[in-house]
């Protein structure tokens, strides 16, 4: 047996939830709300399939409680049908901007209310049928992504031990063709993950308490290796009165990732980049990576956190650059409560990249 869609309906007149029970009582399972403190109740604990919204309400304006509802991320896909008295265009167009998907005036027609139910309902399926598939295919790019570039790493990483201990020129220049191919596959593979990631309809993020000092640390060694490449030198500034911060601690590392990669890739051999902390107000830590690059042009500063931008500085070492990457540090900051900023004072004057967390100083 099919199991019924669920309607919420917010309504404080007895006659007309007698009405809307007559209407549509067999054919759906009916939430009742006479008040919009019940209906945010409802809403939090048991969602909807639709909501018939009325907007005259005793504790609430229906309007602002439809905006109320399409605020919410995990809401915002169920359909709302706006039921008022109220038919003037600017009523309708408050009501549009408040996210309604649909309207339907008093006294309601039967025909026209079943109508639009079904319709809503069907497009709903439709979303959710389109949002199942999405979710399988993202969850077989990660699954590929990181077979793929696990087994990649470990090519690269034992042909440049074979490429050390080969002292002929010749096939010391075949080797670093193949790195250099195997450094492209890389790159490519970590191109189509960075776009599934910015794709996605949201990251899951896990709010704690990490030892941020330490956290940076960790990381910055690890890239050590790689910026010694290219003679660059990472210095950390840490300001040890601020040595907590509170995000998530994975995604902390691919901001700090991001920024050092992104540093490495547009300054010159024998530059050095810095690792800065440092408190500043409302309990937020300001964590910046400055380097001694090519710098940013006042029109780069303004794309540089949007995707798929290309700047007007090239990499210095011929990386390469997909334009996502900042794009996903600034949607990450933001979603652990905090900002991205960058200061740079015109070509070849380098950049300072920064954004801020909540911090504890214990």
């Amino acid at each position: 047996m099919k199991k019924k869609n669920k309607v919420l309906i917010v309504e404080d007149e007895l006659l007309n939830i007698e009405f809307y029970k007559e209407m549509l009582g067999d054919s759906y399972d009916l939430l009742i709300a006479e008040n919009g403190g019940k209906s945010l109740q409802i809403m939090k604990k048991n969602p909807p399939d639709i909501v018939l919204l009325d907007v005259m309400l005793p504790d609430h304006d229906g309007i602002d409680l439809c905006k109320t509802f399409k605020s919410s991320k995990k809401l915002l896909h169920i359909p709302i049908i706006i039921v008022t008295t109220l038919d003037s265009p600017d009523d309708k167009i408050k009501a549009l901007e408040a996210g309604a998907n649909d309207f339907l005036t008093k006294p309601v027609d039967k025909p026209e209310l079943l109508l639009k139910i079904q319709n809503h309902l069907t497009i709903l399926e439709q979303y959710k049928q389109i949002k199942k598939q999405n979710d399988e295919i993202n969850k077989y790019i990660e699954v590929i992504v990181h077979d793929l570039n696990n087994p990649l790493a470990v090519i690269i990483g034992y042909i440049g031990l074979i490429e050390s201990n080969i002292e002929d020129p010749l096939k010391r220049g075949y080797i670093s063709k193949v790195i250099k191919n195997a450094q492209g596959m890389r790159d490519s593979i970590n191109e189509i993950l960075d776009i599934h990631k910015i794709h996605r309809s949201s990251f899951n993020i896990k709010f704690e308490k990490f030892n941020l000092i330490q956290r940076i640390e960790e990381i910055s060694s690890e890239w050590g290796i790689l910026a010694g490449k290219k003679r660059i030198h990472i210095n950390l500034l840490l300001d040890t009165g601020v040595p907590y911060a509170i995000g998530d601690r994975g995604k902390f590392k691919d901001v700090i990732d991001n920024l050092v990669s992104n540093a490495v890739k547009y300054s010159p051999p024998d530059t050095s980049i810095d690792i800065l902390t440092k408190s500043v107000s409302n309990g937020f830590v300001k964590i910046i990576v400055r380097d001694q690059g090519l710098g940013l042009t006042d029109e780069d500063k303004k794309k540089v956190f949007i995707s798929f931008q290309k700047l007007s500085a090239k990499p210095t070492g011929s990386e390469t650059s997909t334009g996502l990457g900042l794009s996903i540090v600034r949607r990450l900051v933001e979603l652990m409560g905090g900002e991205v900023g960058v200061e740079s004072k015109g070509k070849n004057k380098g950049s300072s990249f920064w954004f801020t967390l909540l911090y504890e100083s214990t």
